[in-house]
């Protein structure tokens, strides 16, 4: 990145006279040799691999459900995914297909996918959020309710678990109890 700022410099000063050339530039200039002793260098950097997170899956599955323009062509497609021999985070797969399969108004097959995953991974918010989705969408307020007051204890101040939970109470018509969370977590932690 250095080099290529150098030599983008180098050639924005290159016909520059006088005022026009920035004071900096005057007492360090971009010359040549800067230039290739700053590629000299980076060449000698060492070169650092970084695998992606299971976080980073996981967002990715979660925005193409949310700007699906088909949500049944997307339930095939995590189908044909799962099934072929090239998948690449699979829990992440099965998360996005829940999720395409709650859109979608398929609460059975959300909530096989979805369990599957929370039993294999039953901390991860990301499901615990689909679980709440799936609960509230299938009228079993009470259930999400529980789950999420219970995650809030191990994860206070998780505002996307406030949200969630104070949507929650609100259903339960319990206003008062979602103003106070709101007011202690979410605007003025």
């Amino acid at each position: 990145a250095m080099p290529d700022f150098f030599q983008r410099m180098h050639q924005a000063t290159r016909f520059a006279q006088g005022n026009d050339i920035p004071a900096y530039l005057k007492t360090h200039p971009v010359t040549l040799d800067r230039i290739s002793d700053s590629s000299h260098r980076a060449d000698q950097y060492p070169k650092s691999q970084h695998g992606s997170s299971p976080h980073y899956f996981l967002v990715k599955e979660q925005l193409r459900v949310k700007v699906a323009r088909d949500t049944r062509e997307l339930i095939h497609y995590y189908q044909d995914a799962l099934r072929s021999d090239t998948r690449e985070y699979e829990p992440a797969l099965r998360y996005g297909l829940a999720n395409a399969f709650l859109n979608n108004g398929e609460w059975e097959p959300a909530g096989r996918e979805i369990q599957q995953l929370r039993q294999q991974f039953p901390d991860e918010l990301f499901y615990v959020f689909t679980q709440a989705r799936l609960y509230l969408a299938t009228g079993r307020h009470e259930n999400a309710e529980q789950l999420l007051r219970d995650k809030l204890s191990l994860h206070p101040g998780n505002q996307t678990l406030s949200l969630l939970y104070a949507d929650t109470l609100l259903r339960l018509n319990r206003a008062d109890q979602a103003r106070k969370l709101l007011q202690d977590s979410v605007c003025c932690p």
